[in-house]
């Protein structure tokens, strides 16, 4: 794995994180209430001092009315926007039912 790469990813991620939380008018308490997810935990979360793992992320999202979904695709394109994403060419995936 490319180190450099990563930390820029991380860096992005969690920058994002936090710019939609302030753009939903939400406090880190807010979404730690709506979540269930600490706000200490929150902030060393957008702080990039703590990973998240994909259910809390789904917490998060929720937490600010976003699905999973709608989050990945705007991380996609904010990581590609800084050149350190390339979108897939095909969906490699089938819709479970």
């Amino acid at each position: 794995m490319n180190n450099l790469l990563y930390k820029r990813r991380w860096k992005i991620f969690c920058e994002l994180l936090q710019h939609e939380r302030n753009c939903c008018l939400l406090s880190q308490d807010e979404v730690a209430q709506k979540s269930g997810i600490r706000q200490d935990v929150i902030s060393k979360i957008e702080k990039g001092k703590r990973r998240i793992d994909v259910i809390e992320l789904v917490f998060y999202c929720e937490a600010m009315n976003y699905s999973l979904v709608e989050f990945a695709e705007k991380m996609e394109g904010v990581l590609a926007g800084h050149g350190v994403w390339e979108r897939p060419k095909k969906k490699r995936f089938k819709q479970i039912k």
